[in-house]
């Protein structure tokens, strides 16, 4: 029998030896899980304060592009407002403003023009419209106009005639000249009464 006892001594290092590595196991992964939750966690709040950062980036852009928009509203507003007024005065005063951007060959002209010739104000002029109600006699005055306007650099001031439909007789005096534009490109702009 005292032969038997140093297995069983054996057997029982074995079950100690078992024993504690799993517990030095247990320990090293509960070591792994704190640090892989450390981990996680501080990643959660650097993640947290990014998203923060960003959404508070977002709201100051949010809040200028509000402005922004209240701004141009506002800027419409009173551009509405102040063709409004213009086109009143102009009406009063019987007086019609024209143009001409030289480099698309574009007519246009205010509604109390269009009125002036007894044209629809919300058709858009052309120089055959206009030509069509000036008095034969003052055409190749008008005609020459054109001309020189679509070479750019024109300026004008004549009398000149209208014959309307009815056979009336209209007389319109036109002053304009060349302006550049805030692209830099040429109109011809001008005023009847």
């Amino acid at each position: 029998r005292a032969g038997n006892r140093p297995q069983h001594g054996f057997v029982e290092i074995g079950i100690v030896v078992a024993v504690v590595s799993s517990f030095i196991g247990t320990v090293i992964d509960i070591t792994d899980r704190k640090q892989a939750e450390q981990s996680l966690n501080s990643l959660n709040s650097e993640l947290e304060e990014r998203i923060s950062q960003r959404v508070a980036e977002l709201a100051r852009t949010n809040l200028a592009l509000e402005n922004e928009v209240a701004e141009r509203k506002r800027a419409e507003d009173e551009l509405r407002r102040s063709k409004a007024y213009l086109e009143h005065a102009l009406e009063l005063s019987h007086t019609g403003s024209v143009g001409f951007r030289v480099s698309e060959r574009q007519l246009f002209w205010s509604p109390e023009t269009a009125r002036m010739y007894g044209y629809d104000p919300a058709i858009p002029p052309t120089r055959e419209m206009v030509l069509a109600r000036v008095h034969p006699d003052d055409r190749p005055l008008l005609e020459e106009a054109f001309v020189r306007i679509t070479k750019g650099g024109a300026s004008f001031d004549f009398e000149h005639r209208l014959l309307m439909p009815d056979g009336s007789i209209k007389y319109l005096h036109t002053r304009a000249h060349t302006v550049m534009d805030e692209l830099g490109n040429e109109e011809c702009l001008g005023a009847l009464t």
